[in-house]
């Protein structure tokens, strides 16, 4: 009984360590390997790319550290347009991948 009850501790401590403000989608547990774009609801910052593989590009707003995320995928080309607009100084230095529409392999989106 007590090895359980050491055990059932030491996995709701871990499991804790998961989940709380500030952590990007798919942070418990691995990702799979796919195109995703994602927005906070409740503080705007943006996180997308190729999960299990990358690149990947996160745009955090001040409030990000804090909040308790509420992600909700988008297409890549608003991520691409929040990015540009909210972002500017670090859309900048985002790796092309990232930058690029979908629908054309060789431009990146300005």
């Amino acid at each position: 009984m007590k090895r359980l009850l050491i055990i059932l501790s030491f996995g709701a401590i871990g499991f804790v360590g998961c989940a709380g403000p500030g952590r990007p989608p798919h942070s418990v547990g691995l990702p799979p390997i796919a195109e995703e774009y994602y927005a906070c609801a409740k503080c705007d910052s943006l996180h997308g790319g190729i999960y299990g593989k990358g690149p990947l590009a996160n745009f955090a707003t001040a409030n990000a550290a804090t909040c308790w995320h509420e992600w909700q995928q988008i297409p890549k080309a608003e991520f691409q347009k929040r990015a540009a607009e909210g972002f500017p100084v670090e859309w900048e230095k985002t790796n092309l991948f990232v930058k690029r529409a979908s629908d054309d392999k060789t431009q990146p989106v300005q």
